[in-house]
């Protein structure tokens, strides 16, 4: 099981919630900005924007090998 965003309630669930972390706030700013430029400039044809951003997995106890008992 994966959530995302890796809210603090991962930690608390049971087995505790393994997550992707996303960055948020860098994500918001591209978005800002791309918005501004159409803003100042909107009889200029735009090309469709791509934008990659780093994930990272938040490894907790929902996720991983079978347990041996079973």
């Amino acid at each position: 099981m994966l959530g995302v965003d890796d809210h603090q309630e991962c930690e608390y669930c049971r087995p505790r919630l393994t997550s992707v972390r996303q960055p948020l706030e860098a994500m918001a700013r591209s978005a800002v900005n791309l918005l501004l430029e159409q803003i100042d400039e909107p009889k200029k044809p735009k090309p469709i924007a791509h934008r990659l951003f780093d994930i990272q997995l938040i490894e907790r106890d929902s996720c991983g090998p079978p347990r041996q008992d079973t």
